[in-house]
C-alpha cells in the first residue's frame, strides 16, 4: 500500500510538471504571437500610464518587462559594454512589440498598394510638400473656431494621432521622391495607425527648425505631436535642433548619426531612440554623449516615462530596403498611445472624438460597428434631470428615447438639449465604441453632442 501511495503521489507530481510545463508554453506562444496578450500582459505587470503600478508577485518571476534599466548604475569607465547592456534592455522591454512588428513585416513584403487612397497634401506657409494623411477626422471644437482651424462648432477637420518625418539632407528633388518611394510601406503602415507622413528635406539644421516652427504655428492641428527619424548627417540635425528648441519634437530616432551633439539642458527633452553600428560601440566619445542623452531622457518619475524614454539598438541586419526599422515603426505606434495617456504632449486627444473616413484605417481600440439596442443601452442611463426649457434639438434617438417613456410626465418638461446631454455623456462613459454606433446610428444627435458639449465647456458659458 504505501508503494501504491508513492507511485500514485509520482504520477500526479508528473502530471502537474507537465501541466505547468504547457501552460508556459502556451503563455509564451501567446505573448509572441498575439498583440493583444501581450499588451495586456504589459499593463497586467506595470499599469497603466496614468496609473502606474509594479505588479510585486510579477516581479519575482523576473520577467522582461522589470529589466533594470542601465542607466541605474554608475556610469562605467568604458562604455563598450554599456551599450550592449542597452540594446540588452531595449530588446527586453519591447518585447511586447514583437506581433505588432511581425504584422508589420507581413505588410511591407505583401501589401501591393501601401498607400491605397490616402491623401497627399502640401502646405505653402511652412514649406512643407507631399505630406501623406491618414482620412482620419473630428469634430471642431470652440478652441478649433477660435483658432481658425475650422468655420464652426462641429465641423469635420482632418487630424491625426501623430506626424512620423523622415528629414533628410537636401541635395535635389529626385533624392526626395526617391526616399518617398522607399518608404511607400513604412507611410502605407503607420497611416493605416493613423499617422500621418512626410519626407523633408533639408539643407542645416536651422534650416530644419525654421520650418516646423512654422508647420507647428500654421497647422496647428496636424502640427501637434512630432516624431522624426534621421540618419548620418540628418541625425546630427535633428540633434541640433534641440539645441536649437528643445520644444519641437515629442520623440527622435537617430541612426548613426555623423557626428554627436550633446543634449539641451533642458527638461522638454523628447523621447530618443539611437540606432548604432555594433563596429562603433567602443567608440567611447560618441558612447558618451549618447549615454547623456538617454540618461538625460530618463530622469521622469513616472514608470512608463523612464522605462520607454531611452533606447539604444544595434542596426538591424534583416532591415527591408529603405523601410523605417520594425523597432522603430512599434515604439511609435505604442509610445504615442503612452504620451497621449500621460498627457505630456502640447494637445488633448481626449478633447475631441475621431471619426475615420477610411474603411481600412485601424485605430487603438478596434472598434467595429455593430448593432445597436438603444433599449439595453437606456437601462443603464440614471434619471435625466429636469430643465424647464422648451424642447428643440430634435434628432431620431432623442425621438425614440422619449416614445420609449412616454408614461413619464416628467419627461415633458425635459428639455431635447437636456436628454441630448445626459445621453451623449453617458453614451461616452459606456466606451467610445457606443459613441461610433451612435455616430453610424443617427449622425445628427452626435453632431448636437458635441456642439452643446463644446458650449458647456466654453469658459464663456
Amino acid at each position: 500500500m504505501p508503494v501504491k501511495k508513492s507511485k500514485n503521489l509520482l504520477q500526479r507530481l508528473i502530471f502537474i510538471i507537465v501541466l505547468l510545463f504547457f501552460a508556459y508554453l502556451i503563455e509564451g506562444a501567446c505573448f509572441r504571437l498575439i498583440d493583444d496578450y501581450a499588451n495586456w500582459r504589459l499593463h497586467l505587470a506595470l499599469g497603466h500610464p496614468s496609473n502606474p503600478d509594479e505588479n510585486k508577485f510579477l516581479k519575482k518571476l523576473s520577467l522582461d518587462h522589470f529589466s533594470e534599466c542601465p542607466t541605474d548604475r554608475t556610469k562605467p569607465n568604458h562604455l563598450g559594454y554599456w551599450v550592449g547592456e542597452e540594446a540588452d534592455y531595449s530588446t527586453k522591454t519591447l518585447s511586447f512589440t514583437r506581433p505588432l512588428r511581425d504584422n508589420y513585416k507581413d505588410f511591407i513584403n505583401y501589401n501591393l498598394n501601401p498607400l491605397g487612397n490616402y491623401k497627399i497634401t502640401d502646405y505653402a506657409k511652412a514649406g512643407i510638400t507631399d505630406l501623406l494623411l491618414p482620412n482620419l477626422h473630428k469634430f471642431a471644437t470652440v478652441n478649433d473656431v477660435n483658432e481658425q482651424i475650422a468655420r464652426r462648432v462641429g465641423d469635420q477637420i482632418e487630424t491625426v494621432k501623430a506626424v512620423f518625418i523622415k528629414v533628410i539632407v537636401k541635395r535635389d528633388s529626385y533624392t526626395k521622391e526617391n526616399e518617398f518611394k522607399g518608404l511607400n510601406s513604412s507611410f502605407g503602415f503607420l497611416a493605416k495607425q493613423g499617422f500621418g507622413c512626410l519626407v523633408l528635406p533639408v539643407s542645416s539644421a536651422e534650416e530644419l527648425v525654421d520650418k516646423i516652427v512654422r508647420f507647428k504655428k500654421s497647422e496647428t492641428e496636424l502640427g501637434a505631436n512630432l516624431f522624426a527619424w534621421g540618419e548620418g548627417e540628418a541625425a546630427t540635425f535633428l540633434m541640433k535642433s534641440c539645441r536649437l528648441n528643445p520644444n519641437l519634437w515629442n520623440g527622435l530616432f537617430l541612426s548613426t548619426a555623423e557626428q554627436y551633439i550633446s543634449p539641451p539642458t533642458s527638461s522638454n527633452l523628447p523621447w530618443v531612440f539611437f540606432e548604432i553600428s555594433e563596429t562603433r560601440k567602443f567608440e567611447e566619445d560618441r558612447l558618451s554623449i549618447i549615454h547623456e542623452w538617454i540618461e538625460s531622457a530618463r530622469l521622469r518619475k513616472n514608470i512608463f516615462a523612464k522605462r520607454f524614454s531611452g533606447f539604444v539598438k544595434f542596426t538591424d541586419s534583416e532591415r527591408l530596403g529603405k523601410s523605417v526599422p520594425s523597432m522603430f515603426i512599434s515604439y511609435l505606434i505604442n509610445v504615442e498611445n503612452f504620451m497621449n495617456e500621460l498627457g505630456v504632449r502640447p494637445k488633448q486627444m481626449g478633447e475631441s472624438f475621431l471619426v475615420a473616413s477610411d474603411p481600412d484605417y485601424e485605430n487603438g481600440n478596434g472598434i467595429v460597428p455593430g448593432s445597436f439596442d438603444l433599449k439595453n443601452i437606456e437601462k443603464n442611463i440614471d434619471e435625466i434631470e429636469l430643465t424647464p426649457v422648451t424642447p428643440n434639438f430634435d434628432c431620431e434617438i432623442v425621438r425614440e428615447y422619449r416614445d420609449m417613456n412616454a408614461g413619464n410626465s416628467k419627461l415633458l418638461r425635459v428639455s431635447n438639449r437636456g436628454i441630448i446631454l445626459k445621453l451623449g455623456l453617458k453614451f461616452e462613459q459606456m466606451g467610445e465604441d457606443v459613441l461610433e454606433q451612435i455616430r453610424l446610428r443617427d449622425p445628427l444627435f452626435f453632431r448636437y453632442y458635441n456642439s452643446l458639449l463644446a458650449i458647456e465647456e466654453s469658459p464663456l458659458n
